[in-house]
């Protein structure tokens, strides 16, 4: 059932995803990810641990031994995994703690690959019309594939991120403009002689 639209959306495009080695498929643009898309990513990266969450036990842990606030310890635990500088007593207190926040680290690399992996995954379940496609199918898309519709979900989470004021009743009631420039008068003026 469609929306009666004051003003209807701009007609949605396709993309053409992947190159002659790999094949090539076509995917829909439609200027932002469908409600169900973004429920199936977060639904597909609920299945994998919380960075914040292990990040946060991390810092209780450091808190205790070094009787430091907990938030103290995030912060140093935050700092350290963004490779910022810190003072010399944050610093010493992170390199006492070196091997659990490289544990950390490798979690957010892991956890960022597994949620451009379920991106992929969801996308191809609802725009390729794949609803049984798995994880592991995913990990068998050779490079161009992957990273086409991974950019094709970057830019429809970028659009969403357009602003969205509605137009104005006056805004409504024009025609629509037209794409191509007002050709300029050509020729010279008189000198007024």
């Amino acid at each position: 059932m469609d929306l009666q639209y004051v003003k209807p959306p701009a007609a949605h495009t396709t993309r053409l995803i992947g190159n002659e080695q790999c094949g090539v498929i076509e995917m829909v643009v439609r200027g932002g990810l469908l409600t169900r898309e973004s429920e199936l990513i977060a639904e597909l990266e609920a299945e994998h641990a919380s960075s914040l969450e292990i990040g946060a036990k991390l810092a209780e842990a450091v808190a205790a031994t070094e009787n430091i606030t907990i938030t103290e310890a995030f912060d140093i635990v935050q700092a350290a995994v963004r490779e910022e500088d810190m003072e010399p007593a944050a610093r010493a207190i992170m390199l006492r703690h070196a091997s659990e926040i490289a544990s950390i680290v490798k979690l957010l690399h892991r956890n960022g690959r597994l949620s451009r992996q379920a991106t992929v995954t969801a996308l191809i379940r609802t725009r390729g019309n794949r609803p049984e496609w798995s994880h592991a199918d995913t990990l068998t898309l050779v490079g161009p594939l992957f990273n086409g519709i991974w950019q094709l979900a970057l830019d429809e989470q970028s659009a969403e991120d357009m602003p969205s004021s509605p137009p104005t009743e006056d805004e409504l009631k024009k025609p629509p403009q037209d794409s191509a420039p007002t050709p300029k008068p050509r020729g010279t003026k008189s000198s007024g002689s």
